[in-house]
């Protein structure tokens, strides 16, 4: 099963304030990301795998699919609105 960044963010007990302070980032966009608002640049993700020890590829993935999961919750909500 794939995981988002928060979880892997959690299980590695990580705050979103332990991640903005090692990335040097906004706690707003830690927030961003563990929604899947937004993913973050090449360069942190990179710095990120690190740090959850996991690989860039899954890091990728988890962001990904979290994004493409909230598209299809917004196209639900506005498909429902229309009927």
């Amino acid at each position: 099963m794939q995981r988002s960044f928060k979880e892997l963010r959690e299980k590695k007990r990580y705050t979103s304030t332990d991640i903005a302070k090692e990335l040097k980032v906004s706690r707003a966009a830690i927030y961003f990301w563990d929604q899947g608002t937004t993913r973050p640049r090449l360069n942190k993700i990179t710095q990120l795998a690190a740090l959850l020890e996991v690989s860039t590829e899954e890091l990728i993935k988890a962001f990904d699919e979290t994004l493409s999961r909230n598209k299809a919750e917004e196209n639900e909500a506005r498909d429902a609105h229309k009927l």
